[in-house]
């Protein structure tokens, strides 16, 4: 149950996706209307020491990555997180459409097993501690 997730010592940050950190958790509630969409998500410098960005120096609010993302519902209460790859596009149209569909799969980043469902079901709790603590390119 939601509860027994996200407790009442549970810190929160509500935006488009409510961060909530529980003792050494994290956990992502995301809401069932952005499952699917796609969600550009930017990564800035806030900081920098005076050489940073592999020697070649950078700058506060300079861009890190940006990765284009979706959440989508997976098989056996699974929410897959997939980085979508914006390399070729077809026409619908145009006969080579499947070819280039075929080719340009967007990968699963991770996988994340519902660990609750929102106060209203109408969201979707993650645990992402484990991935966000690790080495990933999201």
């Amino acid at each position: 149950a939601y509860k027994d997730v996200i407790t009442n010592k549970a810190i929160s940050q509500k935006g488009m996706i409510t961060v909530h950190k529980v003792d050494d958790k994290y956990y992502f509630e995301v809401p069932n209307t952005i499952l699917g969409r796609e969600i550009l998500a930017v990564t800035r410098y806030i900081k920098v020491p005076a050489i940073a960005g592999n020697g070649r120096g950078a700058y506060g609010g300079e861009v890190a990555n940006q990765q284009t993302l979706t959440f989508e519902k997976g098989p056996n209460n699974n929410i897959f997180l997939r980085t979508i790859t914006l390399v070729n596009a077809a026409d619908p149209k145009d006969d080579i459409y499947k070819a280039v569909t075929n080719s340009n799969l967007n990968a699963i980043a991770a996988s994340f097993p519902i660990a609750a469902y929102g106060k209203d079901s109408t969201s979707v709790v993650l645990d992402v501690t484990d991935y966000f603590k690790g080495d990933n390119q999201v």
